[in-house]
C-alpha cells in the first residue's frame, strides 16, 4: 500500500507547474517539475533555473533543526539538509514583486507543515538572499534553482517534532558548536546546496542573526554558488 501511495504522489508531482526564471529571478514561462529536474534538461546551455526556497528555523536558543531526507525522495535521498526545502508553483502572477514574496511565504509554511506536521503560521520568516546553484544527482535526475533562502525563529526551546515518514527520515536540533562537530562527521552525507550554503555564508549569517544584526540580510542580491 505505502508503494502505491508513493506511485500515486509522484504521478501527482510530474503534473505540477514549476516557476522557470531567468538569471534576475524573472519569470520566463511554467516548466513540468520532472523536466525541471531531468538532467538532460539541466545541463544544457539553453537551462534556466526554477524558483524554489530553503527554510533554515531556530529555536528560542538558536539551535537550528535540520532534516535527513526520505529514502523515499527521488532526489538526494537520506542526505541531511536545512529544516525545509521544496519549490513554489506556478500561478500566473510570479513576476507581480508583492505576490511573488507572499506564495513565497506560503509555500515556506505549506512545505514545512506538510514534512515535519510543524505549524510555523504565526511564525515570523524573513527572507535572507538568493542563491543559484546546480547539482547532479543521477543520470537521471538534479536540481537547478534560484533559491530563496528564508531563516525563521520560534519562542519556544527546541519543540518535538512529528515528522511525515514519507517526507523525512530524522531530524536533529543543533547548536552552532554541535553543527559544527556533526558537520565535520557528516558532510559528505549533506546535500549540495546545504553543502554550498554552508560553505559560504551559515555561520556568518547564523551568528548575526542570534545578536539581532540584520546588516546580513540582502534580499534582493542574487548569487551563483557554482
Amino acid at each position: 500500500m505505502k508503494r502505491i501511495r508513493l506511485q500515486f504522489k509522484f504521478s501527482q508531482e510530474k503534473t505540477q507547474q514549476l516557476i522557470l526564471v531567468d538569471f534576475n529571478d524573472q519569470l520566463k514561462e511554467p516548466i513540468e517539475k520532472w523536466l525541471a529536474h531531468s538532467t538532460k534538461y539541466i545541463f544544457n546551455q539553453q537551462s534556466y533555473p526554477h524558483r524554489a526556497f530553503s527554510l533554515f528555523l531556530f529555536d528560542s536558543q538558536y539551535r537550528l533543526l535540520l532534516q535527513q531526507r526520505s529514502n523515499a525522495k527521488k532526489t538526494f535521498p537520506l542526505l541531511w539538509a536545512n529544516t525545509c526545502c521544496s519549490h513554489q508553483l506556478y500561478h500566473g502572477n510570479e513576476n507581480d514583486a508583492l505576490m511573488k514574496y507572499r506564495l513565497s511565504e506560503y509555500y515556506v509554511r505549506q512545505r514545512t507543515l506538510a514534512e515535519l506536521n510543524f505549524d510555523i503560521k504565526d511564525t515570523k520568516i524573513e527572507l535572507i538572499q538568493k542563491i543559484i546553484y546546480s547539482a547532479k544527482d543521477s543520470d537521471q535526475f538534479g536540481e537547478y534553482e534560484l533559491d530563496y533562502i528564508y531563516f525563521a525563529k520560534l519562542e519556544q526551546e527546541q519543540p518535538k517534532i512529528e515528522w511525515n515518514p514519507e517526507e523525512v527520515q530524522d531530524c536533529k536540533w543543533l547548536s552552532q558548536r554541535e553543527f559544527l562537530q556533526f558537520k565535520q562527521q557528516n558532510q559528505k552525507k549533506f546535500t549540495p546546496w546545504f553543502n554550498l550554503i554552508n560553505d559560504t555564508y551559515l555561520m556568518n549569517w547564523w551568528t548575526k542573526y542570534q545578536e539581532n544584526n540584520k546588516s546580513f540580510i540582502q534580499q534582493e542580491t542574487i548569487v551563483k554558488l557554482n
